[in-house]
């Protein structure tokens, strides 16, 4: 080999260890970048995670409050419908001894015509 031929190849070997640490410098800031990323990801997966825990959270406090609301709802319409229909009993009982006054007015009323004509 001669001494053309060994500086060339000392060159070329020179050229691709230098292209080599460029490639290496890539990829170790490409490496830092996703790390950052990767970073960055986690971060928003776990504000997430939270934001989703509280929703979750917050979904079944209502439905608690909705389950409460629908018996006390519930046990109010029982209630209601209870001294509605005991309402209606004395109304039935009240106006069934209306009828029976009206009844006996009007007999009373008939008596009289039929005794003064």
């Amino acid at each position: 080999m001669t001494n053309e031929e060994i500086q060339r190849t000392m060159e070329f070997i020179l050229t691709q260890q230098a292209q080599f640490a460029a490639n290496m410098q890539q990829l170790q800031e490409g490496q830092k970048e996703l790390q950052q990323a990767q970073a960055r990801t986690e971060q928003l997966v776990t504000h997430l995670t939270n934001v989703l825990r509280e929703v979750v959270d917050e979904q079944a406090r209502m439905s608690e409050r909705h389950v409460a609301s629908q018996v006390y709802t519930e046990e109010r319409l029982a209630a209601l419908r209870a001294h509605t229909d005991e309402r209606f009993a004395e109304l039935a009982d009240s106006q069934a001894h209306t009828e029976q006054k009206l009844n006996a007015l009007i007999d009373i009323v008939r008596e009289g015509r039929n005794g003064k004509s």
